[in-house]
């Protein structure tokens, strides 16, 4: 009934629906937030240049994108691509909550350098702009907390508002040879530009 509905909502938002409608916009750290205590990791909003990504596309389950990384690692040692790659990266294409499991679409790769691309690979361009960065540092499976802290206590805190891009996460170092505690992750937000007053 309305009356709870209006309670959850409050409780939810820190709003009630009337209060959040008299704003005129809802922006996406209202319609992100998250309760809970979060672990806290660093964030700097950096400007990011403009990036070629190339890899694997993997989908389902983002927990399965292992899979299609090792494939890619082959496909770089088995046709000398080392040169022309950077930092692997994973490029999320699909928001979780609001896709089902067997539609969620993740690229794995790595920044690319080379003039073409390699056959049997897919590209994808991603703008230059300005990103929020979080840091992440320690093992692969933990990373969802460091989500839970960008959305759920960072973005709705600083104003900034997400642009109509796709997150994607830099790796640092490489499991290979780096304990899992110290492995470092980059974690990249894309945002809006500020407007001008």
């Amino acid at each position: 009934n309305a009356r709870s509905f209006n309670r959850a909502f409050a409780a939810q938002y820190g709003l009630s629906p009337s209060e959040f409608r008299k704003q005129g916009c809802h922006p996406a750290p209202l319609l992100t937030r998250q309760k809970g205590e979060y672990a806290m990791f660093p964030v700097e909003i950096k400007s990011q240049p403009k990036r070629v990504v190339i890899g694997l596309m993997h989908k389902g389950e983002y927990s399965g994108i292992g899979v299609a990384f090792e494939q890619f690692f082959g496909l770089c040692q088995t046709r000398n691509l080392w040169g022309q790659v950077g930092c692997p990266q994973a490029v999320y294409l699909n928001h979780p909550d609001a896709t089902p499991v067997d539609g969620l679409r993740t690229l794995a790769g790595a920044e690319f350098h080379g003039d073409v691309v390699p056959e049997g690979l897919q590209t994808l361009t991603l703008d230059a702009g300005r990103c929020a960065v979080m840091t992440y540092k320690g093992h692969y499976a933990g990373i969802q907390s460091a989500y839970q802290s960008l959305f759920g206590e960072w973005l709705p805190q600083s104003g900034a508002l997400p642009a109509d891009a796709p997150v994607y996460e830099i790796y640092c170092n490489s499991p290979r040879d780096t304990p899992p505690e110290d492995l470092v992750t980059e974690i990249c937000l894309p945002l809006k530009e500020p407007e001008n007053d």
